[in-house]
Order: structure tokens, then C-alpha cells, then sequence
């Protein structure tokens, strides 16, 4: 779209004269305006893939860095787990997740527990459930 502007400014300024056969100043301003747009435009597009690209590396390292801390607080918690805050919260006011408050108002988790609070409660596969079936009536001496 904009090169097709671009195009009938350039075949506007190629036709149009002012006096004493000069070309009009005004058109010389309009493609002036138009190429420097254009060159914002495409500063503007690079500048937020570029930012985009930052944003992704340093969301990385943070969690790189989250990984190596034996104590997460809060939010540090909620990122690991993927957890809403309020979540988090209403968990630790209920007692059913392993927390500390040293200060009695700030909440912190120890990671080994906290995994284990994440790891508990296993679902298990089908397969294994067709096992231990089948070892239940091995053992009764019944036949499936």
C-alpha cells in the first residue's frame, strides 16, 4: 500500500511544475514525510522483535535461576508451579501445602517440599491397574 503511494508521488512530482517549470515544493515535502514514515515504520517493527527477543532470554535466565534456589517465596513459587497466587494462598491458609513464615507475614517454600506437595497424590496408569488387578487375583488363586 505504501509503495503504491509512494508510486503516484513519484509520478505526481515527474508531471507537476510550479512556476518557472521548477517542481513544486509540496511534493518534495510529501515524499520527504512518506520516506522517513517508512523508515520509522521499519525501525519501529525491528525494535520489537528485538524486544520480543530480549523478553524471551531474560524469562529464560530467570527461570534458569529459579532452578538452582533451595527457598522460593511467593512469586517465585507461583512461576515454578504454574499455581495462581491466590491459589497459593488460600493452600497455605488451609495448611495443605509445606510452607514457612519467619517473619509471620511473608510466605516461603523449601523446593524438595514443595515437589513433593506437586509430585503427591500419583494417578496411576491404566496399565498399571490392569497389573495390579491381575497380581490381586493371582494371589486369591481366581482366574480373570
Amino acid at each position: 500500500m505504501l509503495t503504491f503511494l509512494f508510486l503516484i508521488l513519484y509520478l505526481t512530482l515527474q508531471r507537476k511544475t510550479c512556476k518557472g517549470g521548477q517542481p513544486c515544493p509540496s511534493i518534495y515535502k510529501l515524499l520527504t514525510i512518506y520516506t522517513m514514515e517508512h523508515t520509522l515504520i521499519s525501525k519501529v517493527a525491528s525494535l520489537e522483535k528485538q524486544t520480543a527477543l530480549h523478553k524471551l532470554q531474560i524469562d529464560e535466565l530467570a527461570r534458569k535461576m529459579l532452578a538452582n534456589k533451595r527457598v522460593m517465596n511467593m512469586e517465585e513459587a507461583c512461576l515454578y508451579s504454574g499455581i495462581s497466587k491466590s491459589t497459593l494462598y488460600k493452600l497455605t491458609c488451609k495448611g495443605e501445602i509445606p510452607h514457612y513464615k519467619p517473619s509471620g507475614k511473608l510466605i516461603f517454600f523449601e523446593r524438595d517440599e514443595f515437589d513433593a506437595w506437586l509430585l503427591g497424590n500419583r494417578v496411576k496408569t491404566r496399565d498399571e491397574i490392569s497389573r495390579e488387578a491381575m497380581n490381586y487375583l493371582m494371589k486369591k488363586n481366581l482366574k480373570p
